[in-house]
């Protein structure tokens, strides 16, 4: 179970890293100002829903520890951004950010990216899913 949240916080790390690598190699004119905050915001913005946890371990430090070390109390609250409703309404918003802006639609991409690599390590890792709700 380490193991398998070691590798799906590396893939937080990794994935971000790997988009902008290859988008910076598609198409080496894009504003870099731009493309890393919508990359790095895109990856990390959807965890913001973990704070809530903070009420379940009384300050911040204790949080941080949770976040790093074992999770077997994974998902013990409601993540309103970790839902088959989210994944479905930023799956769908995608195209429209690109045809909107660019980095919207990368900032969305990685939303999505982040959720899906979620919903993965929670089915195969913890063989749990049923916290996300509809």
């Amino acid at each position: 179970m380490k193991r398998g949240i070691f590798l799906h916080d590396i893939s937080h790390i990794l994935l971000p890293c790997l988009i902008a690598v290859i988008i910076i190699y598609i198409s080496p004119n894009v504003d870099i100002i731009k493309l890393m905050p919508a990359i790095f915001i895109g990856a990390f913005f959807p965890d913001i829903d973990h704070l809530v946890f903070k009420k379940y371990y009384r300050s911040y430090v204790r949080l941080f520890k949770y976040c790093i070390g074992d999770r077997t109390n994974h998902r013990r609250t409601f993540l309103f951004f970790h839902t088959w409703l989210t994944m479905l309404l930023i799956g769908i918003s995608i195209p429209f950010g690109f045809i909107y802006n660019f980095y919207l639609g990368i900032f969305l991409l990685l939303f999505f990216s982040h959720l899906l690599l979620d919903l993965l390590t929670d089915i195969f890792m913890i063989k749990k899913c049923g916290h996300w709700r509809i």
